[in-house]
């Protein structure tokens, strides 16, 4: 893999953050501005009356300027509360969107390339990074505070230029002197965080990455959802937790070490910020005091004066400080920008579209000289296999365990591309055609299926508004006909518990037919059934498949099953060895025949006497 220049991290992040939300940036300068204002206005107003007060001691000046002075500070006030808030939504709305962006760069990759080494190596790196990192909200929080600190420093720069240049003017190098060294001093403190603190914070973070990296069983102490109350069964059993729980804890002792010594760095960089700070402070209100003292300065601009010197050396510090933190978590994210940017170079991984039309109806599939091995295997699962598929017929496809039976269905699915050959529907290349059409053309239940927290209707028709009648229909059809009656809320009953206490625990075989529900429901032109069945026992199987054989009507199916007495019913047999055809005729004809057909069915033939 391609290493990425954190140095552009930087870039990718003003970029996408721009592409996301072009107002927010600007929208980040402004409220900045209107926090450094509505810091700055009050002082302005306290200085004013000051110098009424110890000048003309005029009643009704003091007043309108009061009343004036209290005004402005409303009205900024009101301005920056709703620029507050703006920025806030943004902020949040903008680090959602980001966590979305993996999501979906996940669903709009190929599987192949999704169950790549580069791909997991990047997962990885995501997750690492992202548990010691502030993430893309950090960003955005920062960026905020880099406006905020730059407009500090520009507009206490115009309150204090008037009084800088007649200092210089007069020859009065005291008051220059002391802007001069309020700027060295924020220098000074912004080059200190950059280099100590700075390469310090990030060479903690890596050393974090590094660690979980590494890591087997960490995550499961972070209570992260990575196992939910239906995976514990055999980690409970079977005690695993003896064998694992001495890892865990040896790798929590690890992370409380590094997060020790990480909070360790953060408050000597805030003691010593504090310090600077202090100093800074210091320096500027002795700066001011002395020179009203000599005269230079009315007694109200003290405070005036003072506080621009502070806050433009203070804000110039900060403003450092924020940038290399900025840079830290901008760092951190460039993992997340190389896995979105995974594939984009041309190599295969981003979904590709075409404009081949759609047909109603599947008339033929055929595989020509197709071959396919799995990303990091050595034997190819499909070896270039030839064969043709009827669209209204009844296929099986039979076999040994890895003889390529799901291979295949995973091939004409389009969750891989073949490394060699090429499969056509109705004549046409199944990548020519457009692949959310093209999936609509499929309804598959694969052996390992997954049923989602969600009420029954909505796991059935897979939508969020469906046909009350139609779902029930599918899950009669799939052999679940009371199963609404026999629930208080019917088919909006909430399956599982992981988001609700009253959810409904469905069995293994329950489980299985609603995943068949599930394909009934979305009534597509032809039906594929890997296994789906396998949790059933051999009687229940053999029902499922013959009423599911009858209510499909002229639609085609392929059936994959280890149970022979299953596809008895079928037009037509595809027997797979090895990723290559073996045999193929009907049931009648290949137990007639001396071949590994016969052999399978006389092994089984045990559990179909009752049938």
């Amino acid at each position: 893999m391609k290493d990425k220049n954190n140095n552009n991290s930087m870039q990718r992040s003003l970029r996408l953050l721009q592409e996301m939300d072009p107002q927010f940036i600007p929208l980040s300068v402004l409220d900045g501005l209107l926090k450094t204002l509505f810091g700055y206005a009050p002082v302005v107003v306290l200085s004013q009356v000051i110098n009424n007060l110890t000048e003309d001691r005029n009643a009704g000046n003091i007043t309108g300027m009061a009343f004036a002075g209290v005004l402005c500070v409303f009205l900024i006030h009101l301005a920056q509360v709703w620029s507050d808030k703006k920025i806030n939504i943004k902020g949040q709305h903008l680090s959602y969107k980001f966590e979305t962006l993996m999501a979906e760069k996940t669903l709009n990759m190929e599987l192949a390339q999704m169950e790549g080494e580069e791909a997991k190596e990047l997962q990885g790196r995501v997750k690492a990074d992202r548990s010691w990192g502030s993430g893309f909200f950090g960003v955005t929080a920062k960026i905020r505070l880099a406006g905020q600190h730059l407009m500090g420093f520009l507009v206490s720069s115009v309150i204090i230029m008037p009084l800088l240049i007649d200092s210089i003017g007069q020859g009065n190098w005291l008051f220059s002197g002391t802007v001069a060294a309020a700027i060295m001093l924020s220098i000074m403190i912004a080059v200190f965080f950059d280099k100590w603190y700075g390469k310090r914070e990030k060479t903690a973070m890596e050393a974090m990455t590094k660690m979980e990296l590494g890591s087997r069983y960490q995550y499961l102490s972070e209570g992260g959802g990575a196992l939910s109350y239906r995976d514990v069964k055999e980690l409970l059993l079977y005690k695993v937790s003896d064998l694992i729980g001495p890892t865990i804890e040896e790798e929590k002792e690890k992370v409380r070490a590094k997060a020790f010594g990480l909070s360790g760095l953060n408050a000597a960089g805030g003691v010593i910020k504090g310090g600077f700070s202090g100093i800074l402070y210091g320096l500027s209100l002795g700066a001011a005091t002395f020179w009203a003292f000599l005269g230079e300065i009315s007694v109200g601009f003290v405070i005036q004066s003072s506080r621009a010197i502070y806050q433009m050396a203070e804000s110039l510090t900060a403003f450092f400080q924020v940038y290399a933190e900025m840079k830290v978590d901008m760092q951190r994210l460039a993992s997340t920008f190389d896995y979105l940017e995974l594939g984009a170079e041309g190599d295969g991984g981003a979904k590709k579209e075409s404009q081949a039309s759609i047909p109603k109806e599947v008339q033929t599939i055929e595989f020509e000289k197709v071959t396919f091995t799995y990303p990091g295997a050595s034997a190819k699962a499909i070896d270039c296999l030839s064969l043709s598929i009827q669209g209204d017929k009844k296929t099986a496809l039979v076999g040994r365990n890895g003889s390529g039976k799901t291979t295949l269905v995973n091939l004409l699915c389009r969750l891989y591309r073949p490394d060699e050959g090429v499969i056509r529907l109705n004549g046409i290349d199944i990548w020519d055609y457009k692949e959310s059409e093209y999936w609509d053309l499929l309804a598959v239940v694969f052996q390992d299926f997954t049923i989602l927290s969600f009420p029954m209707g909505n796991v059935v028709a897979c939508r969020e508004d469906y046909n009350d009648e139609c779902v029930e229909s599918a899950l009669e059809k799939a052999g679940m006909p009371h199963w609404a009656k026999a629930h208080e809320n019917g088919i909006r009953t909430m399956l599982y518990r992981e988001y609700t206490d009253d959810g409904v625990e469905l069995s293994g075989g329950e489980a299985q037919k609603t995943a068949i529900a599930r394909a009934v429901y979305k009534d597509a032109p032809l039906v594929v059934l890997d296994e789906p069945a396998a949790a059933l026992d051999p009687v229940s199987e053999y029902r499922i498949y013959t009423d599911f054989s009858g209510l499909t009507g002229s639609k085609g199916i392929i059936y994959i099953s280890h149970r022979l007495a299953s596809c008895q019913f079928c037009d037509d047999i595809i027997v797979m060895e090895n990723g290559r055809l073996a045999e193929r005729g009907t049931h009648k004809e290949l137990v007639g025949q001396e071949g590994g057909y016969r052999k399978m069915w006389e092994a089984q033939a045990q559990y179909y006497t009752n049938m």
